[in-house]
């Protein structure tokens, strides 16, 4: 998996390239699930995402 950061307007561009990368960051415990997705880029907690 590789992550391309993009400091514009919040937008993380991801690769996933394996059903095991997709699998290690698919968060299930996530209302409709959700996927991790590592980023340089530092987050609040509680902080909401773009598309909410």
């Amino acid at each position: 998996m590789s992550v391309i950061p993009r400091m514009s307007h919040g937008i993380l561009s991801l690769s996933i390239n394996t059903k095991e990368d997709l699998y290690k960051a698919y968060m299930p415990f996530i209302v409709n699930g959700g996927l991790f997705i590592p980023t340089p880029r530092t987050y609040q907690l509680g902080k909401k995402c773009l598309c909410c």
